[in-house]
């Protein structure tokens, strides 16, 4: 059974030959995986432990002083103007949040104010060709993360303040989770266009919905 089947099938509660197998690690672990399996391919490692999902992403091309990739990743001021700082433990490191740039709202206009990304700082024209690069060789399952209207907002206000907002300023919470959700589907719709038919799944972090 092939990987696209496979996670076909599972999502769709039909019988497999097996569990459907994703991997995505800490980079130590991930360097300790390579060393171990002898290559310092990504693909090898991939196809090496049977995964049978592929993620793809946009290229990011919008202003040079921010981090085109989510900060859990990527440490420094991501495209939403978050700050991370890399953090270690004797396991690996992690980035915690550092700057919350929302922290001192107390207005919706201030919401609304704020330099919130561009779709346009994305670039997928490649996708269509990459994911046929991937799968030249068997169809995987072809996944693109999209983000999260909850997390996000969250992130940007602060856990406990946006809690709080959740019941002493829902205005102030709702526009925060509205625009987040309003860029994310605007990248994703890009996304989906831009692979023309090619991306299999989408998946996103923890959701609120908004009215508006």
């Amino acid at each position: 059974m092939e990987s696209y089947e496979r996670i076909m099938r599972i999502a769709q509660r039909q019988p497999v030959d097996r569990p459907g197998i994703d991997y995505y690690a800490t980079p130590e672990f991930d360097q300790m995986l390579k060393q171990h399996l002898g290559t310092d391919d990504d693909e090898t490692v991939l196809e090496r432990i049977g995964c049978d999902i592929r993620r793809v992403a946009g290229k990011y091309v919008g202003p040079p002083e921010l981090s085109g990739a989510a900060g859990v990743n990527v440490d420094g001021r991501d495209f939403l103007g978050i700050v991370w700082k890399p953090m270690k433990n004797r396991f690996a490191t992690y980035n915690e949040l550092a700057h919350h740039p929302l922290g001192h709202v107390t207005t919706v206009k201030e919401v609304e104010e704020y330099s919130w990304p561009d779709p346009d700082w994305f670039d997928f024209s490649h996708l269509k060709d990459e994911i046929a690069h991937i799968n030249r060789k068997q169809r995987y399952c072809i996944l693109f993360f999209v983000g999260g209207a909850f997390e996000t907002p969250w992130y940007m206000r602060g856990l406990d303040r946006f809690l709080m907002d959740l019941v002493e300023a829902p205005d102030i919470a709702e526009a925060i989770s509205y625009h987040a959700a309003k860029f994310y589907k605007a990248r994703a719709m890009r996304a989906l266009e831009g692979a023309d038919g090619a991306i299999d799944m989408v998946y996103r972090g923890t959701s609120a919905l908004s009215g508006r």
